[in-house]
């Protein structure tokens, strides 16, 4: 377009600014405004340079769009992460994730949603923000066009790489820390700080001067501090913002050291599925004292195991974290954002472990278990060769695996930590223990294999016995269940055979004797109970005395039956003398009604009707007596009015002399016949 067609346009800070030129300035603007932390995007931060030094963008939409689009996006949170979901997570899901495991592209911070949501809201702010200004007149065609680049830029950024290669070590290092704290802390469950990161990208050598884990469950303590850490990294990886130590040494650890500020809890610890005990099973509530303390260190291990275990990550781990910092970790392809191929632990002291000093080794520790070719392994052992476990991790089909062996602990010094029996004692000589086997259904923290406890060299009474000296003594315990929440079963005759193999055959009959005792005053207390609780209210109901053993629960029920029986055939004989009686009172009443029947009936006569009466209402209920008696009153009265009639007329023959005419009397009346 020519400068005489160019349309005419208001007076302008910028009067010659092509439409490229200030879109360019508006995208910078907005880019800048939705920008987050420099350690989270530092690829964002050098293209911006960049650009502001190689392209001619007007720096007044940079400058006004950067003020208005940075307080636009402390309230669009909810906007910009919305946004984010549908890129990362819908239709152009395939091409973020490319770029969010490419080379450089990695550094945007595009794995967070409100990141990538806030660049699309960018793009689209500063798209209108040009229209709105090329209509109010703020760019026309250039008669003279200058170009995009800005030839000095170059040679200012030529002097910015040289500057940044110079700095590579100092620019990476923000990465580093970042990068780390954010997946240490999300395996710790609780703030992880580092502080005096010294980076030798040439070297690939790595220098920690303070590494501070806090203790989840205390949050004004560090459950982990090294002082002194070195390692060696793979620097080919930082360009895609992976943190590959290949090796990491840390020195002069302590557990337990106050913070100077409280630490943050990240993400809800995974909650034990506690187990119910079985038969025979106790809990190890009932075996140990104050087993709060170690309760919790357990608990943190089972937390650790859990999030370091590959089959047990969760598709979308920071679900509880705030919008801004919840990323598509799922979309990470071809390694971890975090792996130590080899951890080095030296000289960690654990004041409550009596000042013992350990180390670990490891391997294999990442923050995506799923992308490590290899199980996670970790063997930590103290110096002394008092204590040594070895673990590994669940990995496709191989279920992982803990060792422990914990020896020569003095008796006497966990003495105070057990619950014995009453008058029982434990004394002298030392105690080992030792399990191995894989973790429950290839979960890791989970157990359900047999704990090898030894004695040796101890005395031993249980329940006022005297003691007794033990040269050896093994224990058969089985544990299952998460690791701070475990069930114990100890087998009794197990340990009768166990006294006896140790030489201890008088103990053995007295744990016997003692296993009697007990299975006696359990019934004598049952049956104690039984009487006062439940006997006296059956005694009531049945209406009897009854002599019930409940320690032979077929004959008490044997007892029970008889008695109910009883009951119910006494009620019932009861009851039919009721109804029997009831029955002659209606008779006796009904016969007293009607006393005529004492002329038509004889005294046995009567008898038997009153026998025939009863027998009739006990098999109809519902007759009525009195019209029975009525009924019998009335034939009985109308058969003596024929028998009147019959000597009436026969004595009328005999008048006219009839009566003896060859029994012709008889014959005509009847002679007593019909």
């Amino acid at each position: 377009m020519s400068q005489a067609n160019a349309p005419a346009v208001a007076p302008a800070t910028h009067p010659k600014v092509t439409v490229l030129r200030l879109f360019l300035g508006c995208l910078i603007g907005c880019l800048i405004g939705f920008a987050p932390g420099p350690g989270v995007a530092p690829g964002l931060y050098v293209t911006l340079l960049g650009m502001l030094l190689l392209l001619r963008a007007p720096l007044l939409p940079v400058l006004g769009l950067g003020i208005v689009t940075k307080l636009l996006s402390l309230v669009t949170v909810s906007v910009t992460y919305q946004l984010g979901v549908a890129l990362l997570d819908g239709p152009t899901q395939g091409l973020f994730q490319t770029a969010i495991n490419a080379p450089f592209l990695a550094l945007f911070g595009l794995e967070y949603y409100t990141v990538t949501g806030g660049y699309a809201l960018g793009l689209l702010l500063a798209i209108a923000a040009t229209l709105i200004l090329v209509r109010g007149g703020r760019a026309q065609s250039e008669a003279k066009p200058k170009g995009v680049l800005r030839p000095v830029g170059v040679a200012f950024l030529a002097v910015l790489v040289g500057g940044v290669w110079m700095l590579q070590s100092t620019a990476a290092e923000g990465i580093l820390s970042t990068q780390a704290s954010k997946g240490l802390s999300a395996i710790n469950g609780a703030t992880v700080d580092i502080a005096g990161l010294d980076l030798d990208i040439a070297e690939g050598k790595l220098e920690v001067t303070d590494l501070a884990f806090a203790n989840p469950r205390s949050l004004n303590t560090d459950l982990f501090r090294g002082i002194e850490l070195s390692a060696d990294v793979a620097s080919s990886d930082l360009m895609r913002k992976r943190l590959h130590v290949e090796r990491l040494v840390v020195r002069s650890a302590k557990s337990g050291v106050e913070r100077a500020v409280p630490g943050v809890r990240v993400g809800a610890p995974p909650e034990p599925e506690v187990p119910e005990p079985k038969e025979g099973e106790g809990t190890i509530d009932d075996y140990l004292k104050d087993w709060k303390v170690w309760k919790e260190r357990l608990a943190q291990a089972r937390e650790w195991l859990e999030k370091m275990d590959s089959e047990a990550e969760e598709e979308t781990p920071t679900a509880e974290l705030p919008l801004g910092q919840r990323t598509a970790s799922h979309l990470l392809q071809g390694a971890p954002s975090l792996l130590v191929s080899e951890l080095a632990v030296e000289g960690l002291e654990l004041p409550w472990l009596g000042g013992e000093v350990f180390q670990i080794s490891a391997h294999n520790l990442s923050s995506q278990p799923s992308l490590v070719d290899g199980a996670m392994e970790m063997v930590f052992e103290s110096t002394s060769d008092l204590f040594r476990t070895s673990v590994t991790l669940p990995s496709g089909l191989a279920p992982g695996s803990i060792e422990l062996n914990v020896r020569n602990i003095q008796v006497d010094s966990i003495t105070s930590m057990l619950k014995l029996g009453e008058g029982s004692v434990l004394r002298g000589g030392t105690i080992e223990l030792s399990l191995d086997g894989p973790w429950q259904g290839g979960r890791a923290g989970y157990l359900d294999m047999p704990l090898d406890i030894t004695l040796r060299d101890i005395e031993l009474g249980l329940s006022g016995s005297k003691t007794f000296p033990i040269a050896e003594l093994r224990l058969p315990i089985h544990v299952r269940g998460p690791l701070e929440g475990l069930n114990l079963r100890l087998d009794a005759k197990a340990l009768s055979k166990a006294l006896v193999d140790a030489g201890a055959k008088e103990l053995a009959s007295f744990v016997e004797a003692e296993k009697k005792k007990l299975i006696d005053d359990g019934k004598k207390l049952l049956q104690d109970e039984f009487d006062k609780q439940i006997g006296g209210k059956l005694e009531e109901l049945i209406g009897a005395e009854l002599d019930i053993d409940v320690t032979d629960p077929g004959a008490a029920l044997e007892d029970l039956e008889a008695a109910a029986s009883a009951k119910l055939e006494a009620e019932l004989a009861a009851a039919k003398l009721e109804a029997r009686a009831a029955i002659e009172a209606k008779v006796s009443a009904a016969l007293a009604s009607a006393p005529k029947l004492d002329e038509y009936l004889s005294a046995e006569e009567l008898a038997a009707f009153r026998v025939e009466l009863t027998t009739s209402l006990e098999a109809d209920p519902a007759a009525d007596p009195f019209k029975l008696v009525q009924d019998l009153v009335k034939a009985k009265g109308e058969e003596k009015l024929k028998e009147a009639a019959k000597d009436a007329a026969k004595k009328e023959l005999e008048k006219k002399g009839l009566g003896g005419l060859g029994g012709i009397g008889e014959k005509l009346f009847g002679g007593g016949g019909k």
